[in-house]
């Protein structure tokens, strides 16, 4: 098997996002350690609990007008939003931030489209704290003047208590100056949406996601040999090393473990014996200019009359 470069560059997300986000993991929006942040005390809060009760339909807020001036809001990281005592253990779960960019009677006429300004979703960091589930900006230049603060609340104000964690974002006012006359202000008031999203893989295709990014595509006994590798980390029977099929160590695990643990665990493991050369072949790494230097510019005596 063939490893991508983009694997090792990633390897230590998969330790952070195990650590980082253990409590919001856990179902809290209290985050010990948390950065402290002066947020907006009249600012307006928002979460996705609404919004998780049909997932995929947006929902309104109509609470946000930035047609003259500039709002700032308060929302809570994805958490234990959408999670219930039956709900699968590797269920994805995000939560959107989004405008219409027309007017609500232009959408209701069938006229423009959905503007991501922002997503939380389970098991991804944030751009600055780097905690589970924060708030951050869609990728692109789409949102750029956008800015996600994330942290415990250091005061208090009349949506929130001191101690709580959350985001906070300014949205930009949306009125801007007529072309023609700039006197004139061409006024608009887009609506804006919270949707919550959620998806659940089985452990094979999650699997099969992991190999496809992280090398050149996987095969059905590599996913059969990860899946019982997979099972055996869960349940707490694997050894040290599982991953690499030619470990001898039989040192047990302690205790079962959650499916993003178990997953997170797998692919570390997995990425650690990429980079072990006593699982080559070889015993040892390639090199390409050693490969180079004894194919490709050989040395050769020739004798020439003079």
């Amino acid at each position: 098997m063939l490893l991508k470069l983009s694997v090792l560059l990633t390897s230590a997300s998969f330790v952070g996002a195990q650590d980082a986000g253990a409590a919001l993991a856990a179902g809290s929006t209290d985050l010990d350690g948390g950065t402290p942040v002066d947020f907006d005390p009249d600012a307006l809060r928002f979460s996705c609990s609404d919004a998780s009760a049909t997932p995929s339909a947006p929902l309104r807020i109509a609470d946000i007008d930035t047609t003259y001036s500039e709002v700032t809001v308060l929302l809570d990281p994805i958490g234990d939003i959408g999670l219930n005592a039956t709900s699968e253990d590797g269920k994805g779960r995000m939560c959107v931030l989004s405008r219409w960019t027309k007017t609500l009677e232009d959408k209701e006429a069938g006229e423009g489209y959905y503007f991501p300004l922002g997503r939380s979703v389970d098991g991804i960091p944030g751009e600055l704290n780097g905690n589970d589930g924060d708030w951050n900006r869609p990728a692109g230049h789409s949102a750029w003047q956008l800015g996600y603060s994330c942290g415990v609340a250091n005061n208090t104000g009349t949506k929130f208590a001191a101690g709580e964690y959350m985001c906070e974002v300014t949205l930009p006012k949306t009125s801007t100056q007529n072309l023609k006359n700039p006197m004139l202000t061409d006024e608009f008031n887009p609506p804006y949406y919270l949707t919550y999203y959620e998806r659940a893989l089985s452990v094979r295709n999650e699997l099969a996601r992991f190999l496809h990014q992280s090398t050149f595509g996987p095969t059905s006994a590599e996913l059969d040999a990860l899946e019982t590798t997979y099972a055996s980390i869960k349940d707490g029977t694997a050894t040290d090393n599982s991953t690499d099929t030619s470990s001898t160590n039989t040192t047990a695990a302690a205790t079962s473990l959650s499916h993003r643990e178990a997953m997170s665990k797998l692919q570390i493991d997995w990425v650690k014996a990429q980079m072990d050369p006593a699982t080559f072949s070889s015993g040892q790494f390639s090199s390409h200019r050693q490969y180079w230097r004894k194919r490709l510019n050989p040395r050769r005596w020739e004798t020439y009359r003079i």
